[in-house]
C-alpha cells in the first residue's frame, strides 16, 4: 500500500510542476513532509510508538453506486438503507482528527467509504486542515460544478477516480454508462478554460480521450 501512495504522489508532482500555483502547492508540502518525517521520529523517541505516515478513513456509508465486489457493501459500511447504516462522526469531528494527525506528523489521509462525494459537508469541513493532502477515492460520477469551485479552491483535496479501464469493463462492475460519467468528469476537470484541478485515476491504462478539445491527451495512471 504505501509503495502505490508513493508512486502516486510521485506522479502527481511530475504533473504539477508546469502550473506555478501548484507548483508552489507541491513544495510547500515537501517541506512539510520532512518537518512531519522528524515529527514522527520524535515521537518514536520520545514515547516509544510508531506514528503511521498515512491514513485510510472512511467517511461515508453511502455510495451511489453498486459496484460487484465492493468491499463497503459487502461488510456493512455502506448501505442504502437509512435506518441500517452505522452511526458516523460528524464534520468537527473528522477535521480534529485530522488537525490532531498532523501534528502528531500525519499529512496523508485518504478519504474512502461508500461513496466520499456523497458527504461534501466533511470535505468541506476537512479541507481547512492545511497540513494534510486527502486523496479522495471516487467514482467520479458526482463531480459537477459545485465540486469544481471546491477542488480548486482546495488544493490539498486530490480526486481519484476509479475505472477498470475499459467501458466494458466499467460499466460491467459499476453499472452500464459509468464509464461514460466518469470521462465526463474528468473532461471538466480538464477543462482549459477553467482552473487546472489535479486528477489522479485507478487503472493500469492508457485512456484516449474521444473529446475533440482534449483528443491528443492521454492519462498516464497508476
Amino acid at each position: 500500500m504505501s509503495g502505490s501512495i508513493r508512486r502516486i504522489m510521485e506522479k502527481a508532482y511530475k504533473n504539477v510542476l508546469s502550473n506555478p500555483r501548484e507548483a508552489k502547492f507541491a513544495f510547500k508540502m515537501q517541506q512539510l513532509f520532512a518537518k512531519s518525517e522528524k515529527r514522527r521520529r520524535r515521537v518514536k523517541e520520545q514515547e516509544g510508538f510508531d506514528v503511521p505516515p498515512f491514513l485510510i478513513s472512511s467517511i461515508a456509508t453511502q455510495c451511489n453506486l453498486h459496484c460487484k465486489g465492493c468491499y463497503a457493501r459487502s461488510n456493512g459500511i455502506a448501505q442504502d438503507d437509512a435506518t441500517a447504516r452505522k452511526t458516523t462522526l460528524s464534520p468537527e469531528q473528522w477535521k480534529q482528527i485530522f488537525m490532531e494527525s498532523a501534528e502528531m506528523g500525519i499529512n496523508f489521509s485518504l478519504l474512502a467509504g461508500g461513496e466520499p462525494m456523497m458527504r461534501k459537508d466533511i470535505l468541506e469541513a476537512v479541507a481547512e486542515v492545511k497540513d494534510m493532502i486527502f486523496p479522495i477515492f471516487t467514482n467520479g460520477t458526482l463531480i459537477g460544478p459545485s465540486y469544481l469551485d471546491f477542488l480548486h479552491r482546495h488544493l490539498n483535496m486530490v480526486p481519484i477516480i476509479s475505472i477498470e479501464g475499459t467501458a466494458i469493463g466499467t460499466d460491467a462492475r459499476r453499472g452500464q454508462g459509468v464509464f461514460q460519467r466518469a470521462l465526463q468528469s474528468m473532461e471538466m476537470l480538464w477543462d482549459p478554460y477553467r482552473p487546472v484541478i489535479p486528477i489522479r485515476l485507478t487503472t493500469r491504462h492508457w485512456l484516449h480521450s474521444s473529446s475533440p478539445r482534449s483528443k491528443k491527451k492521454r492519462v498516464c495512471v497508476s
